[in-house]
């Protein structure tokens, strides 16, 4: 049991590790998670606190496992800030046209709601959840606007551990 705890991986540079079964991430916590047919599930803990974290969820999306950060914080009884929703100029600011490996997505606002076009598929709203992160849920992506020097770059779609970037094109 004492070997699942320690960190496998020799010196990666980077604050995460892997234990024998467990991921350890940044804090010293341990964690793993799982999806299947339309659920997702996360366990963790902090050997030093001594606090643990379960989340079990009727979604298939990854966006679970960030839920967990939160609830660590909350357990500290510190509560999360307040979650910063996009007003209807900055979700302008994010409307364009985006080139997915040659594929050209049309982002467009509409007052307070965004919406993604792609060739052949019908027009999709993207939720947000923060101001510059949204829910795909067509795709069970997250969506994420990046900038460079104050202007919106590129969007990046997260689908569990992949990622793929479609630059701004115009």
């Amino acid at each position: 049991m004492r070997l699942t705890q320690e960190a496998q991986l020799d010196d990666t540079g980077e604050a995460q590790n892997e234990g024998l079964g467990w991921q350890i991430d940044g804090q010293g916590r341990y964690w793993h998670n799982g999806q299947t047919a339309g659920f997702h599930s996360f366990l963790g803990f902090d050997p030093k606190t001594k606090r643990g974290v379960v989340i079990l969820a009727s979604t298939s999306t990854s966006l679970v496992d960030r839920l967990a950060d939160s609830f660590y914080k909350l357990l500290q009884g510190v509560p999360p800030p307040p979650v910063v929703f996009p007003t209807a100029d900055k979700l302008a600011t994010f409307a364009g046209s985006y080139d997915l490996t040659g594929s050209k997505l049309v982002v467009s606002a509409a007052g307070n709601r965004l919406y993604i076009e792609g060739p052949g598929e019908p027009k999709h709203r993207l939720s947000p959840i923060s101001d510059h992160e949204f829910i795909l849920e067509a795709l069970g992506a997250l969506a994420v606007f990046q900038a460079d020097g104050g202007k919106v770059a590129r969007l990046v779609f997260v689908i569990g551990d992949h990622q793929m970037v479609a630059p701004r094109s115009e």
